[in-house]
């Protein structure tokens, strides 16, 4: 079985032209053409390019496994672009390399210093555009902020929330139809029907009157 695993991970080294290889405590493999499945259980990790998945299951599917199916205790990581995810289902297509997360959903943005927590993402990785839904959270500094709805453009550094966002900068609070958050700048704009809580600093003691 080792030497099977080793010829397959050169052939997906030679077609894809990145590095690609998996281990496990326990493997199974379907080698049928057409019908090729490869499932790895206990401490499963897969390494494709910079991209490192580890879960307690990890199946692989397709064509040169094109397709990566994690589920529990999943960790994605791709330290060259600054991501770390945490969730408990995945879904990765390597020759798209877009991929699809479900579950108590961590995303920490190294490069943008932004975390986010949500129930659904969505995320492309060739146009850093990532798709949430359902319980977002986001935290960045002084910012935090909820919504039912979010897109993430990393690569311009914006994040826009919707559905009933509430958007929290220091000690004032702001709603809107839409909330958008230049996460290099922290500068907020807001959309469609606009309330705000700002809450002044104490001024400095004044001097005693005479």
């Amino acid at each position: 079985m080792r030497s099977v695993m080793c010829l397959l991970c050169l052939a997906v080294s030679v077609l894809v032209g990145e590095e690609f290889s998996f281990s496990a405590d326990t493997l199974s493999a379907t080698l049928a053409r057409g019908k090729e499945k490869t499932i790895l259980k206990g401490n499963a990790k897969v390494v494709s390019g910079a991209r490192i998945m580890t879960a307690e299951t990890i199946e692989l599917s397709g064509p040169d496994f094109r397709y990566v199916l994690c589920t529990g205790g999943i960790v994605f990581q791709n330290p060259e672009d600054g991501l770390y995810i945490q969730a408990e289902r995945l879904f990765h297509d390597r020759e798209t390399e877009k991929t699809h997360i479900e579950g108590n959903i961590l995303l920490e943005d190294k490069k943008n210093n932004t975390v986010i927590r949500a129930h659904i993402l969505d995320y492309d990785e060739r146009s850093q555009q990532a798709f949430i839904q359902i319980g977002v959270r986001i935290f960045k500094e002084d910012i935090t902020g909820r919504g039912e709805f979010a897109h993430y453009d990393r690569d311009k550094e914006i994040l826009t929330l919707s559905g009933s966002p509430v958007l929290y900068k220091k000690h004032d609070e702001y709603r809107a139809t839409r909330v958008i958050v230049h996460l290099d700048t922290d500068e907020v704009e807001m959309e469609g029907r606009i309330e705000g809580t700002i809450l002044q600093e104490e001024e400095e003691a004044q001097e005693p009157h005479e």
